[in-house]
């Protein structure tokens, strides 16, 4: 087939097996030799290997397109960022406007430009479950700063924050 007449021009050679960064060169003359060494590749359809087309929500090469992981995100092309100290994101995140703060912590997301994410400490006699939302733990119940869900008080039981019963006497 077509693939079997092609040869490489006499003036191409290889020092070592091809992979990496296009580092060609013809030892600077003009119609020197093009010489492929170690590290070294050139993809025909994409001469630019520092360019990705992945899509946003996901990062790597062209030919390794992968979902950005919770906890970054991925505006698309080959970079991945990670969100804020404290925060994180589903998987698939595109933008940094997708990072929230993690359970036990919380803080607004930025509104204005230049703004940051800024999560804290979730206080005690509070629940954060993730995001910008404190509560206050229900009647009969408390939590220890930092928390995402509250427990029942001393002389009370129950499975749920909310239902905190009194003991029997």
């Amino acid at each position: 087939g077509a693939l079997d007449d092609l040869r490489l021009p006499s003036d191409v050679s290889f020092s070592e097996p091809a992979g990496g960064i296009f580092t060609g060169h013809s030892h600077r003359r003009k119609g020197g030799k093009l010489t492929f060494g170690r590290g070294t590749y050139f993809n025909v359809f994409n001469p630019d290997p520092n360019q990705s087309d992945c899509p946003p929500g996901e990062s790597g090469t062209s030919n390794t397109c992968t979902p950005c992981p919770m906890g970054s995100w991925c505006p698309g092309g080959y970079r991945k960022h990670t969100c804020p100290e404290h925060a994180t994101s589903l998987e698939g995140a595109t933008k940094l406007s997708d990072c929230y703060c993690k359970p036990g912590m919380f803080g607004n997301k930025p509104v204005n430009k230049g703004e940051k994410l800024t999560c804290s400490v979730c206080p005690k006699n509070s629940f954060c479950p993730g995001g910008a939302v404190v509560n206050a733990c229900p009647r009969n119940s408390w939590s220890k700063e930092g928390s995402f869900s509250c427990v029942c008080s001393k002389g009370y039981y129950g499975t749920d924050m909310n239902k905190c019963s009194s003991c029997p006497v």
